[in-house]
């Protein structure tokens, strides 16, 4: 474990302020996890009860670091982002064994705990919702654009067949992006017999 990655200097600096390189350096490098010599007792009704810390904790709760320091334990994600309103997991540290459970599933259920634990999974990835939001975006513009072109295509059609109605012409393409439409199109061209016949007929009215 780096000196970066330890509370004391974890509890120090402001994360925030880091690259992005450090902060997924010290992602990667993980939580310390030290054997604390934690050593509390208390007394019962006719004996004195002895608790020692048990390494086992770590495995028991993902969040949960240790400072060989100081001899108490805190929240990996809280002390990284400083987003816990329990000070006591954040900048000074746990050391009562007697209440550790009950302090430890108090905890992992406040809302900034949670928030500082998904902060930390993203870090280095691709939000989800940035990736969302730019493909609702991506998708706007072609629908966009696609509406742009159909009511372009739409304009040229109205054009020819109103120039050709008036001197009783056949339907001639007149640029490059009409051609292309009247290629590719497979839903509708504009050029049907039937609009052409309506067209001679008088039975469209496009002034």
């Amino acid at each position: 474990m780096s000196q970066l990655n330890s509370i004391s200097s974890l509890t120090k600096f402001n994360f925030s302020l880091l690259s992005l390189e450090q902060k997924i350096a010290i992602k990667n490098e993980g939580r310390p996890t030290p054997n604390l010599i934690i050593v509390k007792e208390s007394k019962g009704k006719d004996r004195t009860i002895k608790r020692n810390f048990n390494i086992d904790t770590y495995d028991k709760n993902d969040w949960i670091c240790g400072c060989d320091i100081t001899n108490k334990l805190f929240c990996f994600p809280c002390v990284i982002f400083n987003r816990s309103n329990e000070m006591s997991w954040s900048k000074i540290g746990i050391d009562d064994l007697s209440h550790l459970s009950a302090k430890i599933k108090s905890h992992e259920k406040t809302q900034t705990h949670i928030n500082a634990q998904l902060s930390l999974k993203l870090l280095g990835k691709q939000d989800i919702r940035q990736e969302l939001s730019s493909a609702f975006r991506l998708n706007i513009q072609k629908y966009n654009e696609q509406v742009k072109e159909n009511r372009y295509i739409l304009s040229k059609i109205i054009d020819c067949i109103r120039f050709c109605g008036a001197f009783e012409l056949l339907l001639r393409e007149l640029d490059y992006a009409l051609k292309t439409h009247l290629e590719k199109a497979t839903v509708f061209k504009g050029i049907s017999k039937e609009i052409q016949n309506l067209r001679f007929r008088g039975a469209i009215d496009l002034s």
